[in-house]
């Protein structure tokens, strides 16, 4: 069986993270009906929670992902619309991979940002390393490759970095660097490690003196164990960026304090930021809508117990991501054929939401609105 299953997105899409202010309520309100024509509240009971619990005392997200993965304004006005029933003070965009994004020689092109609604809210904004989610190499084709210690690739990186600072959608506040692959493409190329740590803190370092302020961090799946790489690739963050959606049955919805435990004590005093918090509903890995809704639970006591340590949690994610789409991402991993494997990956990817792709709510939605709404 897959333990820890890849965590996979398509290659030209967009997530969109909504950093909600802090704060929690008694009562929460539900989705009554999918909205229909995009707007705002159509369908939907969009009044404030009322007042009453104690603050959570850390900002919240949510992740976004429009659904069908269709990145037009209906579709991005109605995720939004749920996101800001938690009243959303931040919004956080990404990622566009590298070679994606740099069509020509210094020349991007960010056309996807150009569907969103208007975004008033600062922006907390995830960008791609030179390493692909799927461990593998993530430079455009007219940069030829010769190692991370090249000064041509790290000046062209710098380039992209300040190109994709330049272009999110609002005040900049956050950056998250996506290393997701980077365990796996060191343990297939262990010599290019440090090099690659090298470009990391010096582009870190030019863009944060660029830009006084800015908050940046490196993602990192929490399921990855190599701690050499793990302080390595942190050399020069601000946060600690983890991400934290769990593998039932090996995951029971309580371990998530226990993972948010441990990587409090390594990040050493640095703030962490949970940028992606999630549980799977399918019932082919022993979990359930009440297990998510438990899940929900369990983070919010730990977060409420670590609120000084942590700087946001992001909650992955409103609806459940379209099963057509994440079978083609299972076949291109694994093949055409029939795996075990493949399909714990599809029912796990497909599951995650806390509506259903038809925009209904499940159990966690009015338990997401309650305990972290504001």
């Amino acid at each position: 069986m897959l333990e820890n299953p890849p965590m996979v997105s398509p290659r030209n899409w967009l997530a969109l993270i909504v950093v909600v202010a802090t704060g929690c309520a008694d009562d929460s309100t539900t989705a009554d009906a999918a909205l229909g024509d995009g707007s705002l509240d159509a369908g939907y009971d969009t009044s404030p929670a009322d007042g009453g619990r104690e603050e959570l005392g850390v900002d919240v997200s949510v992740v976004l992902i429009p659904r069908n993965y269709e990145a037009t304004l209906p579709a991005w006005t109605e995720v939004l619309s749920q996101a800001r029933l938690a009243t959303p003070a931040l919004m956080s965009v990404g990622y566009l991979s590298w070679r994606d994004a740099e069509i020509a020689d210094g020349v991007f092109n960010w056309s996807e940002f150009d569907t969103f609604p208007p975004l008033t809210e600062g922006v907390v904004l995830d960008v791609a390393s030179p390493v692909g989610f799927a461990g593998d190499l993530d430079v455009p084709a007219h940069i030829p490759f010769v190692g991370f210690d090249d000064p041509v690739l790290a000046a062209a990186y710098l380039r992209y970095m300040r190109s994709a600072a330049d272009a999110a959608p609002g005040p900049l506040v956050h950056l998250t660097v996506h290393t997701e692959g980077v365990l796996e493409y060191f343990e297939a190329n262990p010599t290019q490690q440090a090099g690659f740590c090298d470009l990391l803190a010096q582009t870190i370092e030019a863009l944060r003196a660029e830009r006084p302020g800015l908050r940046i961090g490196a993602y990192w799946r929490y399921e990855n164990d190599d701690a050499a790489l793990f302080e390595c690739i942190n050399r020069a963050t601000d946060v600690v960026a983890v991400a934290m959606i769990l593998n039932p049955p090996g995951d029971s919805p309580s371990s998530i304090e226990s993972i948010v435990d441990h990587y409090v004590t390594l990040a050493a005093g640095r703030p962490l930021a949970i940028v992606e918090a999630g549980y799977p509903t399918t019932t082919y890995l022993g979990s359930s809508e009440a297990a998510q809704s438990e899940f929900l639970r369990a983070l919010e006591r730990s977060v409420r117990t670590r609120r000084d340590e942590i700087e946001f949690v992001a909650i992955y994610s409103v609806f459940d991501e379209d099963r057509a789409l994440v079978e083609r991402i299972g076949d291109s991993i694994y093949g055409p054929e029939p795996l075990a494997e493949k399909t714990i990956l599809i029912e796990w990817l497909s599951t995650m939401g806390l509506q259903t792709d038809g925009a209904v709510p499940k159990a966690g939605w009015p338990v997401f609105l309650e305990l972290f709404g504001s």
